[in-house]
């Protein structure tokens, strides 16, 4: 059961760069907030990519968090793990995003499953 929902923009790839989380299974995203969430908890995200008009739907669950506060360099936030029918799609999506960026010599690790 959803019990709290986050929207997040990402207007430039080298945010999306920076928040998607391809190392975890199905993958994810690291989304700047202060709402507090449950770990564990399931919330809907509501993800607008890049020039796209419609954002995206997609459940997931928050796997970890960072507390304000915290003594780290870090910033506030939460890592969500996709879930669900559309995990894989959305997953594939932001992946093609990021292909030319990583072709360019910021990173390669879009290129796996």
């Amino acid at each position: 059961m959803v019990k709290q929902k986050i929207s997040c923009e990402f207007k430039d790839k080298h945010s999306l760069y920076m928040a998607y989380m391809p190392f975890i299974k199905q993958g994810g995203l690291f989304i700047e907030t202060e709402q507090d969430l449950d770990f564990n908890g399931i919330v809907q995200l509501e993800i607008l990519l890049l020039e796209e008009k419609q954002p995206k739907i997609i459940r997931g669950k928050v796997i970890w968090k960072i507390f304000p506060g915290a003594q780290s360099s870090f910033r506030v936030g939460v890592g969500v793990q996709f879930e669900g029918e559309e995990a894989k799609k959305i997953n594939d999506l932001i992946r093609e995003h990021l292909a030319r960026f990583a072709d360019s010599g910021v990173g390669n690790f879009y290129s796996g499953s």
